[in-house]
């Protein structure tokens, strides 16, 4: 009986940690597909915003498989310490760009000579998100990286931050140059673009959001950046994305979250509250 109470006592704390995993892990999920790279890679970000959805999903809410926090750097619980010390930390981020089809396949028509249209694609979309300036002229992928790292270093005057590295771009760019014996051709870069488009259309969402929506799947399934067997993950990807919609896709990768809202209600869960009782 004395269980019992405790437990319908500890309710309001076990409804706030199943709130924190449920509604972080939205807001994480759709910063992935909504906030630009640049902003979400971002030193400020990563050490303000990024570093609470990590206490919150981690620490509250109680989840554990948590791409956020198998990239590298801190434990949420240590992060939680030294947030609470006032330091600020930076944490280690997630560079998609380097993983997303709208940018390799820019870099592999850049590198074969080829169409300039998935470039421009990738300006554009950039452009929009407000990551590059929009009287840039871009030709090619260098300038493009060249104006990526202008771009990163006034928006970190302004916040007096260490500007943007876009050493991992430059390097996936290397990786590609020194295999392209192996690159795809010409027809499988326009038929996997093809796909992007297909999928950007039925979903009625911008074609950056398909893009980042592989790359983040590309990271969580361990892809190594400038792998150039990449390209087949991305038509392994975009065959479920068409024949299971994009909301049933994130449904999945909102799994973990969900479970971790469900365990705050297990009796076998300890909440501060019966513990103080």
């Amino acid at each position: 009986m004395a269980n019992k109470t405790k437990y319908l006592l500890s309710l309001p704390e076990r409804t706030i940690r199943a709130s924190a995993a449920v509604g972080g892990g939205l807001v994480a999920e759709t910063s992935q597909l909504l906030l630009p790279r640049m902003v979400r890679d971002s030193r400020l970000y990563r050490a303000t915003i990024g570093g609470l959805l990590r206490i919150m999903i981690e620490v509250v809410g109680g989840v554990e498989e948590v791409p956020l926090s198998q990239e590298g750097g801190l434990p949420a619980k240590d992060l939680l310490k030294r947030k609470a010390a006032g330091n600020v930390i930076e944490l280690a981020g997630i560079l998609t760009t380097g993983w997303s089809p709208l940018w390799l396949l820019a870099a592999v028509a850049d590198i074969t000579k080829g169409t300039g249209i998935y470039l421009n694609t990738l300006v554009a979309d950039l452009r929009s998100a407000g990551a590059l300036p929009p009287d840039l002229e871009i030709t090619s992928v260098e300038e493009l990286l060249v104006g990526l790292e202008g771009t990163s270093g006034a928006i970190a005057d302004v916040v007096d931050l260490p500007p943007l590295k876009v050493a991992d771009m430059r390097q996936t760019w290397q990786n590609l140059r020194q295999n392209i014996n192996e690159l795809p051709d010409a027809a499988s870069l326009a038929q996997l673009y093809q796909n992007l488009q297909e999928v950007s259309k039925r979903e009625k969402v911008p074609l950056l959001t398909v893009s980042t929506t592989i790359a983040t799947s590309a990271i969580k399934a361990g892809i190594h950046l400038g792998d150039v067997h990449i390209f087949s993950f991305y038509r392994e990807t975009l065959n479920a994305l068409m024949a299971e919609g994009l909301l049933p896709y994130l449904r999945r990768s909102a799994k973990p979250y969900l479970r971790g809202a469900a365990k705050q209600f297990n009796p076998q869960t300890s909440t501060y509250t019966q513990r103080l009782l």
